[in-house]
């Protein structure tokens, strides 16, 4: 009698670690589903501010002058190489 009660908490055991196992897993499934993932964006939109003009001083030369400026990005980690 002791022997198949010891047997039964064994399996008893086994299950429970088995049981405790799929909810781990299934729990962090769930997890990394759910979250908002910082994935790079395809497409950015900014608003540009308008220009202001020139600084001309009292003599009429350009002191300085409004540039819009471009700045482009290339994240070279989604570069494939075979294809450079």
């Amino acid at each position: 009698m002791e022997q198949s009660d010891a047997k039964k908490i064994k399996i008893l055991f086994l299950f429970f670690v088995v049981l405790l196992g799929f909810l781990v897993f299934f729990g962090t499934l769930f997890y990394w589903a759910t979250i908002d993932r910082r994935l790079p964006r395809l497409e950015h939109s900014e608003v540009s501010h308008a220009l202001r003009g020139n600084i001309i001083s009292s003599d009429g030369f350009k002191i300085a002058t409004s540039q819009k400026l471009y700045k482009a990005i290339v994240d070279t980690r989604n570069i494939d190489p075979k294809k450079i």
